[in-house]
């Protein structure tokens, strides 16, 4: 939530605010960046400024991103930073400072008109859903997001307000990864709410660790983006080579499964329920007691553990 904060890359999508920036910039120091990633080879790829990786991940390499790349420990590098480098003037930063934050508001006004001409859409949105879901929950909340569509829009919206804010694979794209995480971060931090977003294809990867959660008394709060399909894939099946196949599968009640496994869940079919959907597995997290309801065939699932009031 820092007005410079310019958005995000990787090796799909790319902040538009960002890409500014990048285009802008006399040199880029990219920091904590593990030098052989995709992320690394990307951000080489696009920028035309002098890069310098200071990463953590071992002594100098020849095959390394050039013009540049060094091994640091992050934090130190940051102090020395600190202490070292010159102020800019004020003239100057604040220029940089306020296109920063123009391109980034300018990103944001795109993103909202978009998500408002679907905001009466069923099924539902990715963007809508996850704009809807972060005015209602807390502010302390950890989120865990999977990979996918629903990824590229976590990211763009949610608000990052510490480093805990928002877990995610990064551009590993490992899948099934919201559901463990979001179940680590609660046991990590009980007093505050654990959330994940997943889509069903990668929740089919690691559905047995919702088990696990009920097992453990961990009441976190599962959302399953449920199509049937794996979308992500079928968009670049399309892309790369015209045709698709292979990426639908049948449909799986997860908010059922969440009942047989001793939690709750719901299933939201109609648009106006997902807010009171939300509010309700939210509202048991905080430990407010609510009567159990189960809703029919839906196109968006929310499921939470409990096996006691919470």
């Amino acid at each position: 939530d820092h007005p410079c904060r310019s958005g995000f890359l990787s090796m799909w999508s790319v902040s538009p605010s960002a890409r500014a920036v990048f285009e802008e910039a006399d040199m880029v120091l990219a920091i904590g960046m593990r030098h052989d990633t995709s992320t690394a080879r990307e951000l080489a790829a696009r920028i035309k400024a002098p890069l310098y990786l200071a990463s953590f991940d071992g002594p100098e390499r020849a095959d390394l991103p050039k013009p540049l790349a060094f091994s640091a420990d992050p934090p130190a590098i940051l102090a020395a930073l600190k202490e070292r480098a010159p102020e800019a003037p004020a003239d100057r930063r604040d220029r940089v400072f306020g296109q920063i934050a123009e391109e980034r508001a300018r990103e944001v006004a795109l993103m909202r008109e978009l998500l408002d001409q679907h905001r009466g859409d069923f099924p539902m949105h990715p963007g809508v859903l996850i704009d809807e879901l972060c005015e209602e929950m807390p502010e302390d909340t950890i989120l865990s997001s999977d990979v996918g569509n629903c990824a590229v829009w976590l990211r763009s919206i949610v608000p990052l307000r510490d480093p805990l804010s928002h877990l995610q694979s990064g551009t590993w794209n490992s899948m099934g990864f919201s559901l463990p995480a979001c179940i680590a971060a609660k046991v990590v931090h009980p007093e505050r709410p654990a959330v994940g977003v997943i889509g069903d294809g990668a929740l089919l990867m690691t559905a047995g660790e919702f088990s696990t959660a009920v097992d453990l008394d961990l009441p976190i709060v599962l959302i399953v983006l449920n199509d049937a399909r794996f979308g992500m894939i079928e968009r670049m099946q399309a892309m790369s080579f015209g045709r698709t196949g292979g990426f639908k599968y049948k449909e799986t009640d997860f908010a059922e499964m969440a009942r047989s496994m001793g939690g709750a869940g719901f299933r939201v079919e109609r648009r106006g329920e997902l807010r009171k959907a939300l509010k309700e597995a939210l509202s048991r997290h905080r430990g407010r007691e609510n009567g159990k309801r189960a809703l029919p065939r839906l196109r968006v699932q929310i499921a939470w553990t409990t096996k006691r009031s919470w």
